[in-house]
């Protein structure tokens, strides 16, 4: 016997050592007793209980975004099956994103990219992008349009007009406007365009074209007024900085809003049918609760932009124009920079002033979904049977 053995048996009212019971709460798991098994700790089970939320909120969020524009894309593919004649030229839905205020035009765009552009490329219908950098840019292409309409000018080469002449053209168009900033200076450069004058006018072409000092030279023989000293080159650079940053980025308005009902009747052809986008654009720091809210809602924005989209691509339902449109998501209104909020001019921050003669001649898209499901449905059943 050792001397460990005998010390053992010599001493047998000694206690025996404790044998580890394990974790309770992993033993009523059925999980194996392993000494180093434990629970987190308070502080690690608050941050992986936030971090999944947060985790689950946005997966969730995200399979919802994607269910929605699987709905709306099936919705209106089988527009993209209907065929063409070797001449027929698809639909063309004209598409206007401006830089909504306080940031850049990437954020109408990612928005399009994201929302927009999978409806049209679903139903195979063909966009053009009107874009603006700047306030008023909005306003001065969509005047500009209807001006060159009326003048009768497209832009094009001959060898240009005679093969579009050869091609049939889908009329029926739409307007699509992603904003509340957008959809301003939208009704503001109808108005401007139906409503005001085709040539510019002489204010107009001197805000545009400002006198800029002599660059030449300057000569020692040269007279002077009484009173005026001769500018140096370096003085008369930072006069004509100096006068170029006072162009704006586009022109200023052909007609104010105050002048309407002075204006003569406008001339409109077709209906001007049009569908708003809600576009949704928050900054700030001390608005990231609700800019993180957003964040994990994304499923209703891509709801109302789908929609709406899907209403123009469609065209099936379309209604006049109201005053109370005109109101249309102006709580948008309160997300832009304070700076741009207390401006007093611009067509940002003017409300919307409308002449009767030209609101008689907008309509705006609706859908309706159970038609626009049964239509689809309809659609796929008869290519179904055609392809057997």
């Amino acid at each position: 016997m050792s001397g460990s053995e005998a010390a053992t048996a010599a001493k047998p009212g000694m206690p025996k050592p404790k044998v580890p019971e394990g974790n309770p709460a992993f033993n009523m798991m059925g999980l194996p007793k392993i000494r180093n098994w434990r629970l987190p700790s308070r502080n690690w089970c608050i941050f992986w209980a936030v971090v999944g939320t947060f985790a689950g909120s946005v997966t969730y969020d995200r399979f919802e975004k994607k269910k929605v524009l699987r709905r709306y894309t099936s919705m209106v593919s089988h527009l993209a099956n209907e065929p063409l004649q070797p001449l027929q030229m698809p639909r063309k839905v004209r598409v206007f994103l401006g830089a909504p205020p306080g940031d850049g035009l990437y954020v109408a765009r990612d928005a399009f990219d994201e929302y927009v552009k999978p409806i049209f490329y679903a139903a195979a219908v063909d966009y053009e992008l009107v874009e603006g950098r700047m306030q008023g840019d909005i306003r001065h292409k969509t005047a500009q349009s209807i001006r060159d309409r009326r003048l009768g000018v497209d832009g094009m080469t001959d060898l240009q007009r005679q093969s579009k002449q050869q091609l049939e053209w889908n009329n029926e168009g739409g307007d699509l406007i992603l904003g509340r900033h957008t959809f301003k200076e939208y009704i503001r450069g109808l108005h401007e365009g139906y409503l005001g004058p085709v040539e510019e006018p002489a204010e107009v072409h001197a805000i545009m074209n400002p006198e800029f000092p002599d660059q030449g030279a300057a000569s020692p023989t040269e007279e002077l007024e009484p009173g005026q000293e001769l500018l140096t080159d370096a003085q008369k650079e930072e006069q004509i900085k100096a006068i170029k940053d006072k162009i704006p980025s586009s022109p200023p308005s052909y007609l104010l809003p105050n002048a309407y009902a002075n204006a003569p009747d406008p001339v409109i052809d077709k209906p001007v049918v049009h569908s708003f986008v809600p576009l949704q654009h928050l900054l700030g720091f001390l608005n990231t609760p609700w800019r993180i809210w957003r964040f994990v809602h994304r499923r209703d924005l891509a709801e109302s932009m789908c929609s709406a989209t899907a209403a123009t691509v469609l065209g099936l339902h379309s209604r006049p124009l109201t005053r109370e449109d005109l109101s249309i998501n102006e709580a948008d209104e309160l997300d832009w920079p304070k700076k741009n909020r207390e401006k007093t001019d611009g067509v940002w921050v003017e409300d919307i002033a409308v002449d009767d003669r030209v609101m008689a001649h907008l309509a705006r898209y609706e859908l309706d979904v159970e038609e626009a499901e049964r239509l689809a449905s309809e659609a796929a059943a008869r290519y179904a049977a055609e392809s057997i």
